[in-house]
């Protein structure tokens, strides 16, 4: 079994569709495509060794694909995880694996608020209208596995 096409960069985007879906084809001893084969071929990630982060990251998409004529292209696999880490995303066709490639991971697109800071006015905690507050609100924008997104000069936060 060889990858025809890996995901085609090795910096994908948290919670996001891989731009370039990964395709693998059954070959023979030879290196011929068994034309013959339906076999399923899995997706699985793991967190590269010795990366600092505790989050194992997570497929999302469609985590298998069947071979058609000996190849087996991927539809809508993606993976969630945290920004800067390194994951290994396994193929395997009956339990072995066959092919391994590296990604690492960068923000998603903006997908929540958090407040970092909350707001207070002159007293402590309490913030009371016509009142300038001693303490302004500080906000973050975090994609859906709480990644800072740095990318998004765009969005508008409007208060009310």
């Amino acid at each position: 079994v060889v990858i025809v096409r890996d995901v085609v960069s090795d910096v994908v985007k948290s919670g996001s569709a891989f731009s370039t879906q990964p395709q693998v084809t059954i070959t023979d001893a030879q290196g011929n495509t068994v034309t013959s084969s339906s076999a399923v071929v899995s997706a699985s990630v793991t967190r590269k060794t010795g990366s600092s982060s505790d989050h194992a990251g997570q497929l999302i998409g469609v985590a298998s694909a069947s071979a058609v004529r000996g190849v087996a292209t991927f539809d809508n696999l993606g993976l969630i995880g945290t920004a800067g880490v390194v994951y290994t995303i396994n193929y395997s066709v009956g339990g072995v694996v066959v092919r391994s490639q590296d990604v690492r991971v960068e923000p998603g697109d903006a997908a929540k608020l958090r407040p970092d800071t909350v707001a207070a006015g002159p007293r402590t905690g309490v913030a009371r209208a016509g009142v300038v507050m001693t303490t302004q609100p500080v906000l973050t924008l975090r994609d859906s596995a709480n990644n800072v997104v740095t990318s998004d000069s765009t969005t508008q936060i409007t208060a009310a």
